[in-house]
């Protein structure tokens, strides 16, 4: 007579650590994604990118902030790519600006976008690394 057991508990402790793995996979991918479009030079700061393609790189901060964070909790897993608090001009960067900032200074900034493309160019390729964990 041969018994079979069902350690459910294990089956899932399993399943989500692979899908915890998978979901860094996928946010680094993501992540270099985001890095690799605002890695154009522009040191000087004479050569700005125009409405619509991402920024240029000037001195680099934008580009050393990007990062991401997986969290998990005991039914998610999120994992999110973004910039650190400390750029402060990055989402006027991806979303663009018209107005006046909390120092005074006038804008009228078109979007120069970043993370959403990195993120949309890079969908198949998020499936993927989820899937395999």
């Amino acid at each position: 007579m041969s018994i079979l057991t069902w350690n459910a508990g294990q089956v899932q402790q399993a399943m989500a650590d692979k899908a915890e793995r998978g979901m860094t996979l996928a946010c680094i991918y993501v992540e270099g994604e985001a890095k690799e479009m605002v890695s154009r030079g522009n040191i000087g700061g004479d050569n700005p990118s125009l409405p619509g393609e991402p920024p240029k790189t000037v001195s680099g901060t934008l580009r050393a902030n990007i990062s991401h964070a997986v969290v998990r909790s005991a039914d998610t897993i999120t994992g999110s790519v973004g910039v650190r608090e400390n750029v402060a001009y990055a989402r006027r960067l991806e979303l663009g600006f018209v107005g006046t900032d909390s120092l005074g200074r006038n804008y009228d900034q078109a979007p120069r976008p970043f993370l959403r493309p990195a993120l949309l160019r890079s969908r198949d390729k998020i499936v993927e690394l989820i899937a395999k964990g």
